[in-house]
């Protein structure tokens, strides 16, 4: 159970998606987008702000009593969401699992609204079918054959971070990177 406090506009399923200049890796186009409610019963005209590191942007948004809305920063609209030399996340086997914090906030006459900030990394991920019509997948343009397994939480829902943490650890060691929940 999880609560939370806000004001009249709530912030939520902030995220970033990336799409890599292939195959040089040098450029990742964001796009970000968070969705917003007005719950008031009045309507609002307010900014959505976000942040990346340094990278900052922001836009005007109007929301009618009750409505809810997709708002989306585009890389062709802010070029600030156009990151050159981006620090890539890769599978485990592959590098480094690096990692950005999006802070998304609305402001509604002056006072923060609300806010949501979450962890992404920087990767594209794709698939295809080869020429024997066998799925081929693909992180940041490079092709990776998919090993993984089951996975299952102690049965008696006995919850110890420092288990679970030795398990991961032991999914990593068989050089499997995929995990089933």
């Amino acid at each position: 159970v999880y609560i939370t406090v806000s004001g009249a506009v709530t912030v939520r399923y902030p995220q970033a998606i990336a799409r890599l200049e292939m195959p040089s890796l040098e450029v990742a186009h964001l796009t970000v987008t968070a969705d917003l409610h007005n719950a008031g019963k009045q309507a609002v005209k307010g900014t959505l702000r976000g942040q990346i590191e340094n990278t900052h942007f922001s836009q005007g948004v109007e929301l009618a009593a009750g409505e809810s809305k997709v708002v989306v920063f585009s890389p062709e609209r802010f070029p600030q969401l156009n990151i050159a030399q981006p620090r890539l996340w890769w599978p485990a086997q592959l590098g480094p699992q690096n990692l950005y914090d999006l802070k998304v906030e609305f402001e509604l006459d002056g006072r923060v609204s609300d806010g949501q900030t979450v962890q992404f990394g920087i990767r594209e991920v794709t698939s295809e079918l080869n020429e024997k019509g066998c799925r081929v997948f693909k992180i940041n343009g490079k092709n990776i054959l998919i090993r993984g397994a089951g996975w299952a939480p102690d049965m008696m829902l006995r919850a110890a971070p420092e288990r679970q943490e030795a398990e991961i650890r032991y999914v990593r060691d068989m050089n499997l990177n995929t995990i089933r929940l």
